[in-house]
């Protein structure tokens, strides 16, 4: 995967706040080092293309969007399911979800929360 523009620490803070994950929850689903990445998010090093390609894919599958302007928005991930036959792996691409689920919008399927109290 080739970037016309890099990350920016701007924009790896803003994708982790969307998906409301911390330092260690990027670190556990990638291969970049732990140091390093809050080294790069406080604006003291730039990542190599290799640790740069691997933070924008991580992000872009979780439904990430960058863009040209700087911007970073979510919106429905691409969700994959691998499975196994014998000694082969499968990914499979499930259907997404609606991304007012990962906004904090109410769901269909909650009912809305009431207000019980009452003056008599």
């Amino acid at each position: 995967m080739s970037l016309a523009h890099p990350l920016t620490a701007k924009q790896s803070k803003r994708a982790r706040s969307l998906l409301k994950w911390n330092i260690q929850d990027v670190v556990s689903r990638s291969a970049i080092i732990k140091k390093r990445l809050e080294q790069f998010e406080h604006s003291q090093l730039t990542l190599m293309k290799s640790e740069n390609d691997d933070l924008v894919k991580l992000y872009t599958k979780q439904g990430i969007a960058f863009h040209r302007s700087g911007e970073v928005s979510l919106s429905a991930p691409k969700q994959v399911t691998t499975t196994s036959q014998g000694s082969n792996v499968y990914e499979v691409e499930m259907p997404s979800y609606d991304a007012r689920l990962v906004q904090g919008e109410d769901t269909p399927d909650e009912p809305a929360q009431e207000n019980t109290a009452s003056g008599t």
